[in-house]
C-alpha cells in the first residue's frame, strides 16, 4: 500500500461531475483534523485530496488549501478551532463556505477510513466549539448528523468506509467507472489497494452525501440549517 505523502498521481482521467450546487459557490478547505491516532497522516495532503474531489462538483470553485494554511499560519494556528473561526476564515479569503474534514479511524491494510465532513456557510451564525473528535461512527458508510445553530455547521456527515464491505465495494466500482479507470491493469481494485485513491473515494462519497442534503441549500437564503436526514445502506 502506498504511503499517503508526496505528490499526487497525475490526473489524466476525464472529470465526471459529482452532485451539483444550487448556484456557483467558492469553497475553502481547511487542513484535515487527525483524530485517528496515526501520526503519519498529513493534514495538508488529506485536505488537498478533499479539495481535489470537490472540484468535481458542478458549480464549485475551490481555493488552494495552501491559502487557508497560510492564513492560519499568520494567526499562529495550524487548524480551524471553532465554527466562528471557520466562517471568519472563509470570509477573510473570499470563500462562500469552509469545509472542515476529520479522520477519526484509519487502517491502511483493510483499508478502513472513518471520517467526518462539516460545511460552514459564511452567512450563518454559530460559535460552539469545533469538536469533530466526539463523533462515533456507524457501520453504514455515512450518516447525516443533525446540524443546529448550537452545533455550528450548516451541514455535516460522518461515517466509516471498510473496503471489505460489499456496500462500499459496490460504490468503489461505480466511482472507478466514473473516473474511466476500468482499463487500468488493476481496474477498480486499485481504489482499494492504493491508499490515496481509497481516501479520494471516501471524500468523494461523503461530499455527495453532504452536498445532496436540502437543508443547507435553504440556509443560503433563509438562515441556519437544521439537517436531519439520515442515510442508510
Amino acid at each position: 500500500m502506498v504511503t499517503l505523502c508526496g505528490c499526487a498521481q497525475s490526473e489524466k482521467k476525464p472529470r465526471v461531475e459529482t452532485s451539483a450546487l444550487p448556484r456557483s459557490m467558492t469553497f475553502a478547505v481547511a487542513p484535515v483534523l487527525n483524530y485517528s491516532g496515526q501520526p503519519d497522516l498529513d493534514p495538508l495532503r488529506l485536505a488537498d485530496l478533499l479539495a481535489s474531489e470537490l472540484t468535481y462538483v458542478r458549480g464549485a470553485a475551490v481555493l488552494p488549501v495552501s491559502r487557508v494554511a497560510a492564513v492560519l499560519l499568520s494567526q499562529g494556528k495550524t487548524q480551524v478551532e471553532s465554527p466562528e473561526h471557520a466562517r471568519a476564515l472563509a470570509r477573510q479569503i473570499g470563500a462562500d463556505a469552509m469545509i472542515v474534514g476529520g479522520v477519526t479511524e484509519y487502517d491502511a491494510y483493510a483499508p478502513t477510513v472513518g471520517l467526518v465532513l462539516q460545511l460552514y456557510l459564511t452567512d450563518a451564525a454559530g460559535s460552539a466549539p469545533l469538536d469533530l473528535g466526539e463523533a462515533r461512527f456507524r457501520s453504514s458508510p455515512y450518516v447525516a448528523v443533525r446540524a443546529t445553530p448550537k452545533a455550528g455547521p450548516s451541514a455535516q456527515v460522518q461515517g466509516t468506509y471498510n473496503a471489505m464491505h460489499k456496500s462500499v465495494v459496490d460504490r468503489v466500482r461505480e466511482y472507478a467507472r466514473e473516473r474511466s479507470e476500468t482499463d487500468h491493469p488493476d481496474g477498480w481494485r486499485q481504489y482499494t489497494q492504493v491508499q490515496s485513491l481509497f481516501i479520494r473515494f471516501c471524500w468523494n462519497d461523503a461530499l455527495r452525501a453532504m452536498l445532496d442534503q436540502d437543508s443547507w441549500k435553504r440556509d443560503l437564503v433563509a438562515g441556519t440549517a437544521d439537517v436531519s436526514e439520515t442515510y442508510h445502506e
